[in-house]
């Protein structure tokens, strides 16, 4: 089981110098374990009785029900050529969803398609940045740490840009697909699917409706030129024909999610779970439940 790393002993310090709510916020006092320093740090206890460290606890997040961390994302896109430096962080965006930022200090200017095109070898698609920020520096704070608030700080969605209305019979299905998909009003043909909020799991369902309506995407260009016009140019016409209902055989390649999981190297793979919380307004009658549960195992 995953948790945070707490230390404690002998040689642990006291508290930090002339920083008494810091000190009140880290260290504690354990009934067993008398005097502890909760580090930040994650890690799980392995069953060889070692504690394999995961990362920050600040630095790993969720989005769409993955834990994410942001130093792994950044390892990435500092590999891109003239990117000197770089921060991931994440913002909260209506409603109630985890956005990824990337804010890089470059030499040049990077379009944002170049990023997106290398991640996706890299990462699976829910751990790219939605929005890639150029910045003249990363900012720190007084103790020398990056200070990711005024990050977010730096930048601003008041920009708006103007609405442009779909004009032929393409873009206004593409747009009705986009609204329903999206749960959003008035698409312009200039808006950005990722500055909607679009993720990996909404571009799969707007390729599945555009299908609805005979009409073909191929899920990279919606990344590789994610604004309404851009990726209108892509769409094909398409009709299901007797061969497409054939059953498909032979090899195919991983997926980004599946090229991610294997180059993990889980020691124990078969235990790695996805968890998803059911709710229900009428309740469950747990009866019936353990008897559906026993029947499926």
């Amino acid at each position: 089981m995953e948790g945070e790393i707490y230390i404690g002993g002998k040689g642990l310090a006291l508290g930090y110098w002339n920083k008494p709510t810091l000190t009140d916020q880290s260290f504690f006092e354990h009934s067993q374990l008398g005097r502890i320093y909760k580090t930040g740090d994650w890690g799980v206890m392995r069953k060889e009785g070692y504690i394999e460290f995961l990362g920050r606890r600040d630095q790993q997040v969720k989005i769409n029900g993955y834990r994410v961390e942001l130093t792994e994302i950044e390892k990435y896109i500092l590999e891109i050529n003239g990117i000197s430096n770089v921060v991931v962080a994440v913002t909260k965006k209506p409603p109630n969803k985890n956005v990824l930022y990337a804010y890089y200090v470059s030499n040049r200017k990077i379009p944002v398609n170049v990023f997106r095109f290398y991640l996706s070898m890299k990462l699976p698609a829910y751990m790219i940045p939605t929005h890639f920020i150029p910045v003249d520096e990363i900012p720190l704070n007084v103790n020398g740490k990056v200070d990711r608030d005024l990050l977010v700080q730096i930048y601003s969605d008041a920009e708006t840009k103007e609405y442009v209305a779909p004009e032929s019979e393409k873009e206004k299905i593409l747009v009705q697909v986009w609204e329903e998909v999206l749960n959003l009003d008035r698409i312009g043909v200039h808006d950005n699917f990722f500055d909607l909020a679009g993720d990996s799991i909404s571009a799969l369902l707007i390729i599945a409706k555009l299908q609805t309506h005979h009409m073909k995407l191929d899920p990279k260009f919606l990344y590789m030129y994610p604004t309404f016009r851009e990726v209108s140019n892509f769409i094909e016409n398409y009709h299901l024909t007797e061969e497409d209902k054939e059953t498909v055989v032979g090899e195919i390649r991983l997926t980004p999610s599946q090229c991610w999981f294997f180059g993990k190297q889980f020691i124990e793979m078969n235990k790695f779970n996805h968890i998803i919380l059911l709710l229900s307004k009428e309740g469950f009658n747990r009866e019936q439940l353990n008897i559906q549960w026993n029947n499926l195992s």
